[in-house]
Formats: structure tokens, C-alpha cells, sequence
């Protein structure tokens, strides 16, 4: 049984984050005829509620992060998840003023995993 910090229990992902995305325009077009049993392959995505997030990684809130960006650019909004996998990784998410979400795994391996677009 995996167990949460309790920290991030009465907290939620902030409003600017929260959405669908997808990692091209064709990940979101593929959405308007698809459900989330048929995504899946190539198709990077991610569903953020206020508490979770569904889709190509899934998890929960952690906690919100002041402007946490990769070096070329500037961060509106950033919070931590902790994913719900076997590893529990911490995943930083971070949302640019340019309006591209990044998803960054954290820690010794640290490395970038995907660039979304909010899909409308």
C-alpha cells in the first residue's frame, strides 16, 4: 500500500493547469472523436483535475511550486505531483507564460517528458 504526504492533502492543482492537453494539435483533434480507452500509443496526453491528473502519467497533487521553469523560459504556474506507479516519482509541472505545459520528472534521473498544448 502506497502512502501520500499529508501536506498536499487540502491542496488542488491551481486553475491555469488543470485541463486537457495533448502534445500536438492532432493528440487534441484525435480527443474530439475518441475516449480515453482509445488514446493511447503515440498520442502523449494529460487530464488535470483539481487533484489528479489522467492520462499518459498518472497522479496526484503534491504540492504548488513558486515559478519552477527550465532555463529558456519563464514559469506562470508550477505544482509537484507524485505519480500513482510502483516508483512514486515526483513530476514537476509547469505551465510557461507562452502557454506550454512542461512535465519533468524530478530527482537523480531528472529529465523532461513531455511539452503539451492546452486543447480547446
Amino acid at each position: 500500500m502506497l502512502s501520500w504526504p499529508s501536506y498536499g492533502a487540502s491542496e488542488e492543482f491551481p486553475p491555469p493547469l488543470r485541463g486537457l492537453w495533448g502534445e500536438a494539435k492532432e493528440t487534441c483533434e484525435y480527443w474530439k472523436t475518441q475516449t480515453a480507452a482509445d488514446v493511447h500509443g503515440d498520442h502523449r496526453w494529460l487530464k488535470i483535475s483539481a487533484k489528479g491528473v489522467f492520462g499518459s502519467t498518472e497522479g496526484r497533487f503534491l504540492k504548488e511550486v513558486a515559478g519552477q521553469a527550465p532555463a529558456a523560459s519563464t514559469a506562470e504556474v508550477s505544482a509537484e505531483m507524485q505519480t500513482l506507479d510502483a516508483k512514486g516519482a515526483i513530476v514537476l509541472l509547469t505551465l510557461s507564460a507562452h502557454g506550454q505545459l512542461r512535465e519533468i520528472l524530478l530527482g537523480e534521473g531528472r529529465r523532461e517528458i513531455g511539452t503539451y498544448q492546452r486543447c480547446s
